[in-house]
C-alpha cells in the first residue's frame, strides 16, 4: 500500500454533523471494526466520499458498533461496505438515512432499536444476504426503494404496536393496508393475490422476486407504479384491474416471461420503459396501449373480439327460494360489482332473492363488452295460507 492508502492499527474520526467532535468513530484493525461513540448527530456522505473510512477501509469493515447516545445514522454511511457482516444499533438512534447500507452485501441481519423513528429510502437496497428484518412499534416513516435487491429476503416483520405499518404473511403494508410497499423477493410463493383493500402499488414492491409466476391485482388498483414489478424473471401471468389508468416507467421492465400482458382500455397513461423486454401486449384497436405500442416499437396483439357468455338460472320453476344465477365466459373476464367472480376469472356468480329484470355489461381483460339481460320472475315468497 501507499501511504494513502495504508491499512493502520487503529485510526479515528470526528464524524459528528457540525463538525464539532461530538461523534467520533474508531477503527481497531484487530477485529476489523468501527466503534461510533459521543452525543448528538451523524454526519452524512456523497456517493464518491473519500472520507473516513470510506476510502481504505469501505471494503474491510466487518463489525460496526454505534454505541448509546449517537442519535442517527447519517446518509450512506456504509454505502459499499462488502464486508459488513455485523451491526451493533443502541436505542438513542432515531433515524437511518437514505442509502445507509446501500450495497452491503454480506450483511446477513439487523437489529433495530425500539427507538428507531424513520427508515430512509435505499436504506438497505441491494443487501443481498439479509433474511429477515423487523421493523419496531415507533417507525412511522419509511422511505421508497428500502429493500430492492435484498435477493435473501424471505420476510418483513412489523412489531404488533406499530401504529402505521403492518406486515401479512411476510409482505409489508400501511396500517389501513390501502398500500403494499414491499414483497419480499426471496419469498418462495408462485402466486399472489394482492388484497381488495390495495389502492396503491409502492415504487419496487416487487422488484427482483423471483419465485413469483402469477400476481392477481384488485380493481380497487387504479395505477401501476414506476418499477413496480421490473425484473420478476419468473412472472408468466399476471392480471390488470378493469379501472387501471396509469402504467408508470419501467413497471415491468426485464418481465422476459411475461407474454401477452393484456391492457385493459381504461389505461390512458403509459410511460418509458413500462414493457421492455415483455414478449407483447395485447389491446384493443385505437386504445391508448395500441398508440404506444406502436410509437415505442412494442411488440403488440390486437384483440377485438367480445366475449361469449352464457347464462344458467338455479331454478326456472317457482320458488320461494333464492335463485342463483351464474354467467359463464369464454375467456378471462373482469369483476363486477355485486357478483362473485371465479379464480379463474371465467365465473361470475350472484344471488337473487326478488324477481327482478337487469341488463349486466360484461367486460374481457382488454375492455370488448358484451351484455346479458338477466331476468327473474319466478321467485314467490308469499305465505302459504292455513
Amino acid at each position: 500500500y501507499t501511504t494513502e492508502y495504508q491499512i493502520k492499527d487503529s485510526e479515528e474520526w470526528d464524524i459528528s454533523e457540525n463538525g464539532d467532535k461530538s461523534i467520533i468513530a474508531k477503527w481497531k484493525l484487530k477485529d476489523k471494526s468501527i466503534t461510533i461513540f459521543g452525543n448528538g448527530t451523524m454526519k452524512s456522505w456523497d456517493y464518491d466520499s473519500t472520507e473516513d473510512w470510506h476510502k481504505k477501509y469501505k471494503n474491510v469493515i466487518e463489525k460496526v458498533i454505534i454505541e448509546n447516545g449517537v442519535l442517527n445514522i447519517g446518509k450512506l454511511s456504509f454505502f459499499g461496505c462488502s464486508s459488513l457482516t455485523s451491526i451493533e444499533i443502541p436505542n438513542s438512534v432515531t433515524s437511518i438515512g437514505n442509502s445507509s447500507f446501500l450495497n452491503c452485501i454480506s450483511l446477513t441481519s439487523i437489529t433495530i432499536p425500539e427507538s428507531l423513528t424513520s427508515i430512509g429510502s435505499f436504506a438497505f437496497e441491494d443487501c443481498r444476504s439479509l433474511t429477515s428484518i423487523t421493523i419496531p412499534k415507533n417507525v412511522t416513516s419509511i422511505g421508497w426503494d428500502r429493500f430492492e435487491g435484498c435477493n435473501s429476503l424471505t420476510k418483513i416483520d412489523v412489531s404488533d404496536a406499530n401504529t402505521k405499518l403492518i406486515s401479512i404473511d411476510g409482505v409489508l403494508y400501511n396500517k389501513e393496508k390501502t398500500l403494499l410497499i414491499q414483497y419480499p423477493s426471496n419469498k418462495s410463493d408462485k402466486e399472489f393475490s394482492i388484497p381488495n383493500s390495495v389502492t396503491f402499488i409502492g415504487q419496487f414492491a416487487f422488484s427482483k422476486c423471483s419465485s413469483l409466476t402469477s400476481i392477481t391485482i384488485p380493481e380497487s388498483v387504479t395505477c401501476i407504479t414506476w418499477c413496480a414489478f421490473d425484473r420478476c424473471n419468473s412472472l408468466a401471468n399476471i392480471i390488470l384491474p378493469g379501472n387501471l389508468t396509469d402504467i408508470y416507467e419501467y413497471a415491468f421492465s426485464e418481465c422476459k416471461n411475461l407474454i401477452n400482458l393484456k391492457i385493459p382500455n381504461s389505461v390512458n397513461n403509459i410511460e418509458e420503459g413500462a414493457f421492455d423486454d415483455v414478449k407483447n401486449i395485447v389491446c384493443k384497436t385505437n386504445s391508448y396501449a395500441h398508440k404506444y405500442a406502436e410509437e415505442n416499437k412494442v411488440l403488440y396483439i390486437l384483440d377485438d373480439e367480445v366475449p361469449t357468455v352464457t347464462a344458467k338460472y338455479s331454478t326456472k320453476e317457482k320458488t320461494n327460494k333464492n335463485v342463483t344465477v351464474t354467467l359463464t365466459a369464454n375467456e378471462e373476464v373482469q369483476e363486477i360489482n355485486g357478483w362473485i367472480l371465479s379464480k379463474d376469472k371465467k365465473q361470475l356468480t350472484k344471488e337473487y332473492s326478488n324477481n327482478t329484470t337487469e341488463t349486466i355489461t360484461i367486460k374481457d381483460l382488454v375492455g370488448n363488452e358484451t351484455k346479458q339481460t338477466i331476468i327473474i320472475n319466478n321467485i314467490d315468497k308469499t305465505p302459504e295460507q292455513v
